[in-house]
């Protein structure tokens, strides 16, 4: 489901992959470029096979960047789905206790499969 809400990219945080997403991708420059792509829809605001209503919730996490979630979930080229997390989006460093934590502990994306989660 695409929208006209567009995420910053700035505050998706540190992009991770999941060990079998790592392992999936890690000799297949066809496999790594399609989870790309799906980076890439995520970061512009195309949330994938998600219901109206949880692409809604996304819509208004980005509309107030005040540190919520966003989902995506999206098929790959050989049919497996893949999930994009991003926790902590829009989250301030005014609003971090960087004297314990790291901003990498508050904001990041995580690619996974669901059964990882």
């Amino acid at each position: 489901m695409t929208t006209s809400v567009k995420p910053k990219r700035k505050l998706l945080g540190t992009l991770a992959f999941s060990q079998k997403v790592n392992e999936y991708q890690l000799f297949s420059s066809t496999r790594e470029q399609d989870i790309r792509s799906k980076i890439m829809l995520h970061a512009s605001g195309d949330w994938g096979d998600l219901a109206p209503e949880d692409a809604e919730t996304n819509n208004q996490v980005v509309r107030t960047s005040n540190g919520g979630r966003l989902h995506s979930v999206y098929k790959l080229q050989d049919n497996k789905t893949i999930w994009i997390i991003t926790s902590g989006y829009g989250l301030t460093k005014a609003d971090m206790d960087l004297t314990q934590f790291s901003e990498q502990d508050y904001c990041n994306t995580v690619v996974l499969f669901p059964e990882e989660y």
